[in-house]
């Protein structure tokens, strides 16, 4: 089963983006920086808050 099968929601994808940038000791800054996205709508999307993924 591929990983995208496996996601039940957009918040559990946020869930393992958070997982995977903490893995590769990314903060959440940097990575915002890099996919042009404010901190705090990754922060919410991270947490399963953001509307749209």
């Amino acid at each position: 089963m591929s990983a995208r099968a496996s996601l039940r929601s957009a918040a559990e994808f946020g869930y393992r983006v958070r997982e995977a940038r903490e893995r590769q000791g990314i903060t959440q800054a940097a990575l915002a920086e890099r996919v042009n996205v404010s901190i705090r709508w990754l922060s919410n999307f991270e947490r399963g808050k953001s509307p749209r993924a």
